[in-house]
């Protein structure tokens, strides 16, 4: 199959983009186990321009994952006079408007999006309940891109890699706020049109 040189221009980037999520997810799945994620998305597609088909909608996204040190970090820690590593639990809620610019036809399509939205970024120790900095809502940008292929009329398969950069939090008391965040979403499942 031969693609025409507007189709690359389209999907190189696209592979791109895939490949270095992939390669963050690999990375990031050695430290953190991700559990009880659930992501929720809806868009009105208002024109078309050439192959352009342009969206608008939102999201709400809601992910968890935690982290339990090695016995080797924990042995380490110990030798070297430090407090004790503990399991950490992370959990990002986010809900936030949406553009999308669509590449395809009715039967399937790829896609970038990306909007600015509202964020709850929760990093605290596994055994202790979350403290007051982790109530605090935040400005995120979200941004990233996908594909649907239909299998039936109004039934299809999704693909989505999306990341979530999110802003510093303040300093709370004598706690020091939350350093920038980015988060990585790499999600499938179905699409209902």
């Amino acid at each position: 199959m031969t693609l025409s040189p507007r189709k690359k221009k389209i999907l190189f980037p696209l592979i791109a983009l895939g490949l270095i999520g992939v390669a963050y997810f690999v990375y990031e799945s050695f430290t953190w186990v991700s559990t009880d994620d659930a992501q929720v998305g809806a868009h009105v597609y208002f024109f078309t321009w050439k192959a352009l088909t342009v969206g608008l909608g939102g999201e709400v996204m809601v992910a968890r994952a935690t982290s339990t040190p090695s016995d080797s970090a924990i042995a380490a820690a110990a030798a070297a006079g430090q407090a004790p590593l503990r399991s950490v639990e992370e959990r990002l809620v986010s809900a936030s408007p949406q553009l999308s610019l669509n590449f395809g036809s009715a039967h399937g399509w790829s896609y970038i999006s990306g909007g600015i939205g509202r964020s709850q970024l929760s990093l605290h120790p596994s055994a202790e309940p979350p403290g007051p900095a982790d109530a605090e809502v935040l400005t995120t940008f979200n941004y990233g891109a996908g594909a649907r292929w239909f299998i039936k009329p109004h039934l299809a398969f999704s693909f989505d890699v999306r990341f979530y950069p999110v802003h510093p939090s303040t300093t709370l008391g004598s706690n020091p706020g939350a350093f920038y965040v980015p988060v990585l979403t790499i999600g499938a499942g179905i699409s209902v049109k």
